[in-house]
This record gives structure tokens, sequence and C-alpha cells, in this order.
């Protein structure tokens, strides 16, 4: 079976008829991406909240300067979650279910389906090799 990493050696894309109707390597990727995009977002949120919460807790044994220097920290990290790529989170999850949708049928597709889910998944070996 062809792999990306195969492709990347060899510094050649795969002809149409080389590549198999394989979507699970892009299914994993893309779940893996959306695991690690969900992992920061709240990575970020509970740092930025618990900034936050300490500086209340602990204001008065700070003072108020580095009180309000800490919440204000913490503030701005609860902001980034806005900065969230949430067009690259959905777009992801949309082309899993799309991959998803062509590998069920993938036994069942006419010789034009098959050409065409072939060259989908051309683009997608040049898009992870040239990112």
């Amino acid at each position: 079976m062809l792999q990306v990493s195969d492709v990347r050696r060899s510094n050649k894309f795969p002809q149409f008829g080389d590549i198999p109707l394989d979507f699970d390597v892009f299914i994993r990727r893309d779940k893996l991406a959306l695991k690690i995009y969900l992992g920061f977002a709240i990575f970020v949120i509970l740092f930025g909240l618990l900034l936050v919460v300490i500086s209340l807790v602990f204001g008065p044994v700070f003072g108020e300067g580095l009180q309000r220097s800490i919440c204000t920290i913490g503030g701005g990290f609860v902001a980034t979650l806005s900065a969230f790529p949430l067009k690259e989170y959905m777009t992801r999850y949309e082309r899993i279910g799309v991959l998803r949708s062509l590998d069920a049928r993938r036994d069942v597709m006419s010789l034009e389906e098959r050409e065409r889910a072939r060259q989908l998944i051309s683009k997608l070996y040049e898009k992870y090799v040239l990112g």
C-alpha cells in the first residue's frame, strides 16, 4: 500500500492508477489535528481561568497592582480562545465526514467514481506532501 511517507521519500507523486482507495490515512490525520486543536483550546482556557482564580483568591497577598496584572493576563489567555481556528476545525470535521462517506461507498463505486476518488486522494497526497 502506498503511504504518504513513500511519496515524500521518492519526491514524485503517484499516478492515479497507483493510488489505492484508502481514505483511512487522511481520516486519522484529520482526527489527530482536531484533537490537537481542541486540546490546545482547552489548555489555554483553563490556564487563563486558573490565573484569574489565583488573582482573585490570593489578591490581597499580591497587592492590588500585581493582582490586577495577573487578572489581566488570565483574561488575555481566555480572550485568545476567540482566535481559535474554528473555520479550520469545522473544515477538517466536515472533510472527515466526506472521507468516511467515500470510504463506505468504495466497494460499490463505478469506474468513473473511482477515478474521481483517486484524483481526490492524489490532491490530498499533494497537499500533505507540499504543505
